[in-house]
């Protein structure tokens, strides 16, 4: 009976297509059965697991009842758990399990084609000699026109648009290595053609100090800064988690936050780093129609905790559905690519303005349906009041225009919004009281209205003339 390996792959599976492609190569030569289970189908191969002699897992956590199985096969079935959730399910020796996971994480045709070959050892064919592991660049430049750059002095050179304002992009590596880049050949085609330049740097993302795999920082300072000072206008995220080092590293594990230090990375860096979204739970049709936005998922992993590391105004530009291998496959929403690179030019030329010409709206919660004037500028545990004062205070002392009077305090704030009426409330006060008062920010004329209103989709335009 030929032997069986298989393979458990999570991560979006962006290497699945590749892999198969790995597998048929290598059975030109062997006689072998193979498994590849992708983490959003492995429900249908529960049998097939079972009856695999080596299976190598790179997934985030699995079903209980996949995990269940796994515990039961590790007394007659070899297995290799190359990511950080599925290491203690290891079995073989510690030579063949750092070899896989070199193998696997480096990728490439080669290399997969390598990791197959080492399984099949493990699984009978002991004559089988194992290729080492062909190096392939961790992070790098990709240009979807120039191709790949291992510094950003030779890119520049190169590129015909590096007198431009520059806009960065950081994605991973896999995207790269794997032919997945049709979000990032979009920007760069949308950002080129609004008089913009780009760099578009690759990551691992994680950085690991045992296999010597740079992270998101290391990638940052070593292709958005030259000679120390940053290249680039601005920063397009399209990484997951953390963006510095504190969220990504093993240290972080053991020493938590006391060892973040990138901050001072991002203080030289002095751009904003705006999230691009891609959802890897919604497709981008799901996305238009749904009601609540962006799924939890996209929420914690691209929103919240970005946000964490100053990363900001998350916009979707892309859902995902599931290919032939159930792989994540990318679908790019374009009006949204053509709204964010809209945003990035006009951060840009925000950028190049002097404070004192600079517009800043500070917005403060003000529930109305709850003891209104008691709850003006309430945050839970935070003296909100009194932090805007400072804010608008060192807004004045770096050259902004925050008008002749400030408040010297919280309250004095607080005090000056009820006397202006500044504030939703209309059950006692009329909208002309709240004008003569002085509560009144600004007025649009109607023709500006109406002009805005009809750049809205017909389909927008209907639901707020019937609301």
């Amino acid at each position: 009976m030929n032997p069986r390996i298989a393979f458990i792959i999570g991560y979006g599976g962006s290497m699945i297509p590749a892999l198969v492609k790995a597998l048929s190569k290598v059975r030109e030569k062997y006689e072998f059965e193979y498994t590849i289970a992708s983490s959003t189908k492995i429900k249908d191969y529960l049998e097939e697991l079972k009856r695999a002699n080596v299976i190598l897992i790179y997934s985030q956590r699995l079903i209980d009842d996949v995990e269940e199985l796994l515990k039961e096969l590790k007394a007659k079935t070899k297995i290799i758990g190359v990511d950080e959730n599925h290491v203690k399910l290891t079995n073989t020796s510690m030579d063949t399990f750092t070899k896989a996971s070199r193998l696997l994480r480096l990728g490439g045709s080669k290399n997969l084609e390598s990791l197959v070959l080492l399984l099949l050892k493990e699984a009978g064919y002991k004559d089988i000699v194992v290729p080492e592991p062909e190096d392939i660049p961790w992070h790098g430049i990709y240009h979807p026109k120039l191709g790949l750059y291992a510094s950003t002095k030779e890119y520049l050179e190169k590129y015909p648009y590096s007198n431009r304002s520059l806009v960065g992009i950081l994605f991973y590596r896999n995207d790269w290595l794997y032919g997945r880049t049709i979000i990032v050949d979009k920007l760069v085609e949308k950002l080129e053609a609004q008089g913009l330049g780009v760099i578009p740097v690759f990551t691992y993302g994680f950085r690991d100090k045992r296999l010597n795999i740079p992270g998101s920082e290391d990638s940052i300072r070593e292709f958005f800064l030259v000679g120390g000072k940053p290249v680039i206008d601005l920063l397009i995220n399209l990484t997951s988690f953390f963006l510095l080092d504190h969220g990504r590293s093993r240290e972080w594990a053991t020493k938590g936050y006391s060892i973040v230090g990138g901050i001072e990375l991002l203080k030289k860096l002095n751009v904003p780093v705006i999230q691009a979204l891609v959802s890897y739970s919604m497709s981008s049709e799901d996305w238009w129609k749904s009601e609540r936005g962006v799924d939890y998922m996209t929420i914690v992993y691209r929103i919240a905790m970005p946000e964490v590391d100053g990363v900001i105004e998350p916009i979707m530009i892309a859902g995902t559905k599931l290919g032939n291998y159930g792989e994540k496959v990318f679908e790019p929403i374009d009006e949204q690519i053509d709204y964010l690179v809209e945003r990035v030019k006009q951060w840009i030329k925000l950028k190049h303005k002097k404070p004192y010409d600079r517009r800043i709206a500070i917005i403060l919660i003000n529930p109305p349906c709850k003891g209104l004037e008691a709850n003006v500028a309430i945050g839970l545990g935070l003296d909100v009041p009194e932090s805007i004062v400072k804010l608008l205070w060192k807004l004045k002392e770096q050259g902004y225009n925050v008008g002749d009077y400030l408040p010297r305090n919280g309250e004095e704030l607080v005090k000056l919004i009820l006397e202006r009426r500044a504030i939703s409330e209309f059950r006692w006060t009329s909208v002309d009281e709240i004008v003569s008062r002085g509560g009144a920010l600004d007025f649009i004329d109607k023709d500006t209205y109406l002009r805005w209103f009809n750049e809205l989709p017909e389909d927008v335009k209907k639901k707020m003339i019937q609301e």
